[in-house]
């Protein structure tokens, strides 16, 4: 059975998603409207990605028990914890530091289990669409402005105290970006370090060891794959020698992460997941395994810093930073949350830091 939100629910989110500058299609926020359009019978559903691939029986998390919590757990969530909230909110908000730890753990905030009753009764939704979009509310709330009209920060913040984590070796996520941020190079290699495996992670390409078409759980495997955070979608060809080189890294053999995804679904299946076009019959016209759309070339930086990134290289090249200090540029990526390209920098002080154009490390 397919379920979808009325139109005129659809329309009334719109115009309240516009009134704060928020121009995404209510339809692709299902967190927003989903406890609406589910039978009022159902207790739990789970909610997993097109980029998804869940590797144990999905009773496993369907039944994860979030009874019995303070506060009242009304989801269960994936921690990924190479990534923590003190770098996407600030910290010192009264919203959050009232309420939030800064080292608390990211997580997943497009699969996860809801509990549908508790989720209505605490009108969740609600409090997701109060942290969305430019208002005084969400004013200085985030590191970047931007994250404000995106669904991910809003539904850290709402669902932090709320949610049952799930380990973090659970997930193993961004699998379709092109670099690794210097604080998820930190935390898995002392991950793995802790487990006396050592792996050479670097920038670029991104690397997931934990992904793997057969989880081994001894061994720290993932238990669910999410293809996202960038254009190397595995059904994507890979069309030169350059987009090869960058593509992400799966698995301890470092393959191309693309083959873990086709090993479990068949040419005609992705084919259809690319189709955008029907015949007069509804049905899907499949597009050719040939003609299928070649990943975008990888780019290092886009135009608007070219001549700060410029300045930095010839900085580093003397053997100094922009302030005096000693820096190594050590290549670009894109930041997950603002999608901003940025230089990635080696910095020789006491502890390494990781540096962003326009915001102070912490």
């Amino acid at each position: 059975t397919i379920v979808t939100p009325q139109p005129e629910r659809l329309a009334k989110l719109g115009s309240k998603l516009a009134a704060v500058n928020v121009n995404t299609d209510p339809f692709l926020i299902p967190l927003l409207w989903i406890g609406q359009v589910l039978p009022a019978e159902m207790q739990r559903t789970l909610l997993l990605p097109a980029d998804s691939i869940l590797l144990t029986d999905a009773r496993e998390v369907f039944g994860a028990a979030l009874r019995g919590k303070e506060p009242p757990k009304v989801a269960a969530v994936f921690e990924d914890c190479s990534q923590q909230l003190d770098a996407i909110f600030n910290w010192r908000h009264p919203l959050f530091i009232n309420k939030h730890a800064r080292s608390s753990c990211a997580f997943d905030d497009g699969a996860m289990m809801l509990d549908l009753h508790g989720w209505k009764r605490d009108g969740i939704s609600d409090k997701i669409l109060e942290f969305l979009g430019s208002h005084s509310k969400t004013a200085e709330l985030f590191q970047q402005p931007s994250a404000a009209f995106t669904i991910t920060a809003p539904v850290l913040l709402v669902l932090d105290k709320r949610s049952l984590r799930l380990p973090s070796a659970w997930l193993a996520r961004g699998l379709a970006r092109e670099y690794m941020t210097y604080a998820e190079q930190s935390y898995w290699q002392r991950y793995w370090g802790q487990q006396g495996v050592v792996f050479p992670l670097g920038a670029s390409p991104f690397r997931a060891p934990q992904a793997s078409t057969s989880p081994v759980r001894s061994q720290g495997d993932a238990l669910l794959l999410r293809f996202s955070g960038g254009a190397y979608k595995p059904w994507l060809r890979r069309c030169s020698a350059a987009a090869v080189l960058a593509a992400p890294r799966c698995g301890r053999s470092t393959v191309d992460c693309a083959s873990v995804w086709w090993q479990f679904l068949s040419p005609r299946l992705i084919r259809a997941i690319e189709a955008t076009e029907t015949d007069a019959s509804g049905a899907l016209l499949l597009s050719a395994t040939s003609g299928r759309t070649c990943v975008p070339e990888p780019t290092l930086v886009s135009s608007s810093q070219q001549t700060t990134d410029a300045d930095s290289a010839a900085a580093a090249s003397a053997g100094m930073g922009m302030n005096g200090t000693k820096v190594e540029v050590l290549g670009y990526f894109e930041d997950p949350i603002t999608g901003k390209k940025m230089v990635r920098k080696r910095v020789s002080r006491l502890v390494k830091r990781f540096v962003d154009h326009g915001v102070q490390p912490r």
